[in-house]
């Protein structure tokens, strides 16, 4: 024995409906994915620019100093290592 389509008998309105709501759901999950996606990689580049500079800065005023000075001032690393 045969299963009718479930889709059969519903009116062409229903069907549109139907069909307009899966499109927006797609689209929502499409833009939601894309969004993340775009945001995390925005995110880990600036991140990752920040920590740079931050290293840039530090590796100047340490390059700055004579042996003496930089071994006084050892605590830098472990300040920013911890």
């Amino acid at each position: 024995m045969r299963r009718p389509h479930p889709f059969k008998n519903w009116s062409i309105g229903q069907k549109t409906i139907c069909s307009h709501l899966l499109i927006a759901c797609l689209s929502i999950l499409v833009a939601t994915v894309l969004c993340y996606i775009f945001g995390y990689q925005y995110t880990r580049n600036s991140v990752i620019d920040e920590l740079r500079r931050q290293v840039t800065v530090i590796a100047r005023k340490e390059s700055a100093l004579n042996a003496s000075e930089r071994t006084a001032r050892g605590y830098v690393v472990d300040l920013y290592q911890s």
